[in-house]
């Protein structure tokens, strides 16, 4: 009976554990899901908006209050997920050297973020929205291999070969759709 009570915990919706990369139960591969299909909804819909502004307002001069936005949201998300989830104060901070390598290689990570929206604005620009956000979606080639090659989360080589034949067919796609926008 013990065991059953145990597998029962187990599948309870708790989202304070769902973050934890280490658990791996059914809770966090639910959450991770739904995180997944809302950064498809959200990544999808990112730029939408700069197609609502006025020319002149548009391509690039769209990025200083997209980066307003950015920091607004983060906030909101930062004092969500320690005052509610984690029940900590977000701002009660120690800074350490470490932390301080975090804080830099968070900034290099959204300066590469922020180099591929640019690239994005530039691509929509001169594709359009319906053909460059298909094409876009070649980052999961190179996050996957990121997964393979240096974080090691895929080594069996059956999986490995899968992955490349996904991307031929991914890089397949995109050579189509580009084919189609400039015939």
């Amino acid at each position: 009976m013990a065991k059953k009570n145990q597998k029962e915990s187990d599948l309870e919706l708790n989202v304070s554990l769902a973050y934890d990369a280490g658990d791996s139960s059914v809770t966090s591969f639910i959450f991770g899901i739904a995180c997944a299909l809302a950064v498809g909804v959200f990544g999808g819909s990112l730029l939408v908006p700069m197609s609502f502004v006025d020319e002149d307002l548009s391509g690039l001069a769209f990025l200083p209050t997209f980066g307003i936005g950015c920091i607004f949201a983060s906030s909101i998300i930062l004092v969500v997920y320690y005052g509610l989830i984690m029940k900590e104060n977000p701002f009660n901070c120690t800074f350490t050297s470490s932390s301080l390598y975090s804080v830099l290689l968070g900034i290099l990570s959204g300066v590469v973020w922020n180099a591929g929206n640019v690239c994005s604005i530039f691509a929509i620009n001169g594709l359009g929205y319906a053909t460059a956000y298909p094409i876009f979606q070649c980052a999961l080639f190179f996050g996957g291999l990121w997964g393979i090659f240096l974080f090691k989360e895929v080594t069996d080589k059956k999986n490995i070969f899968v992955f490349f034949a996904s991307a031929l067919v991914l890089f397949a796609g995109a050579i189509l759709l580009s084919i189609n926008t400039s015939a």
